[in-house]
């Protein structure tokens, strides 16, 4: 390539450059440089390649061929993207089921988070499920006494299982803070073997050692302040 031709290659990459292009909604395409910057713009825009294009030597045929181009360039990127994103969201997933083993106790919030809401819902509960990716965008889990999943961003792993009278309750309450109710209502499938009542498994409830022991556990949890309580 001589120098006359390198420089008319990078004049002609500039004035590609200038002369951008956008998709119209009805179809075609046209010149954002040629065309005017005004509300009435669209009613009569400039086909792109536009004439300053063409007498540049730009054919119709390099036109569509940069329009695939620039497609498959975005297409690669978004495709990167997701996959980073993706990359991220098994990462803490796996991170989590590293951690914390089905049957690790939790604090789970099925609503609001105690600090977006005081009266949010609170399961002193444990884990019955691997934390997972759902639809591709938000890491959950499944936990006792809840047959919806749960985002672990609404989910607080206890960090011992030591002293505290949160860690005690969570050992000997393994499923949910409602004490169980005598009488066993199947709720419908998919869950029909939690009870409709209390949200206490069959085997639970039907266990009358469990559920003394139960009941001396839900005694372990703080109760309401008198704030909390309002």
């Amino acid at each position: 390539m001589t120098e006359t031709q390198a420089h008319a290659a990078i004049d002609r990459a500039e004035l590609l450059k200038l002369h951008d292009w956008d998709e119209l909604l009805f179809g075609g395409f046209y010149c954002l440089h040629c065309t005017p910057d005004d509300e009435d713009s669209l009613d009569a825009p400039i086909a792109w390649p536009c004439q300053p294009l063409r007498e540049a030597g730009v054919t119709d045929e390099e036109a569509r061929a940069l329009i695939l181009a620039h497609r498959e360039r975005v297409e690669a990127e978004y495709l990167a993207k997701k996959a980073a994103e993706q990359a991220a969201l098994q990462q803490r997933v796996d991170k989590f089921n590293a951690r914390y083993p089905v049957g690790s106790p939790v604090l789970a919030y099925p609503g609001c988070r105690p600090e977006d809401d005081r009266n949010a819902t609170r399961l002193v509960t444990r884990t019955r499920s691997k934390a997972q990716v759902l639809g591709g965008h938000t890491e959950v889990v499944w936990v006792d006494g809840h047959s919806a999943c749960i985002a672990l961003s609404h989910v607080d792993p206890f960090p011992a299982l030591g002293g505290g009278e949160e860690a005690a309750a969570a050992r000997n309450v393994p499923r949910n803070p409602h004490p169980l109710c005598r009488d066993f209502q199947a709720q419908p499938e998919p869950s029909a073997f939690w009870c409709g009542t209390c949200h206490w498994n069959q085997p639970m409830h039907d266990n009358e050692i469990a559920r003394t022991a139960i009941a001396e556990a839900l005694k372990c949890l703080p109760s309401k302040t008198a704030q909390e309580a309002s």
